[in-house]
């Protein structure tokens, strides 16, 4: 990746869950969300992603998919359309990797706190299903 696009991918890191501003606080926070409620939930990537577009004046448009598609799955379980593997924008997979690990090894969202060896294991179980399985490894490769 070019200077440029680390940057970029930077910025879109720190923005991808801006969307979560577009849901009720209850929404946001419910421990135990009802169907209805998860469903919600699962609205903010592409809330997100919209609000990049919308901001295209202030926001480079190419995060706009990045910050939308963070929610996909590489085995094409994920939200909001569903994509699989290398088709997910490689940035997007990038952020869902990142975002794991620090939720585990913060509890953010109120997952139970991690060390790092399990949070790698963790993420390793996920590698190929959840995650792209060369981003998790690059992941391991880096903070082992």
């Amino acid at each position: 990746m070019s200077k440029k696009d680390i940057e970029l991918l930077g910025l879109a890191a720190e923005l991808h869950e801006m969307g979560k501003s577009r849901l009720a606080a209850r929404v946001r926070s419910s421990a135990n969300p009802n169907p209805k409620e998860l469903a919600q939930r699962l609205t903010y990537t592409r809330w997100g992603g919209l609000m990049v577009r919308a901001a295209d004046a202030l926001l480079p448009g190419q995060i706009a998919d990045w910050i939308e598609f963070h929610g996909e799955h590489y085995d094409g379980t994920g939200y909001p359309r569903g994509l699989k593997g290398d088709d997910i924008p490689m940035e997007s997979r990038i952020i869902a990797v990142a975002r794991e690990y620090v939720r585990l090894l913060t509890g953010y969202d109120g997952s139970p706190m991690v060390d790092k060896e399990k949070a790698l294991t963790l993420l390793r179980e996920s590698s190929g299903t959840l995650y792209d399985p060369r981003i998790v490894k690059l992941l391991n490769d880096i903070v082992s």
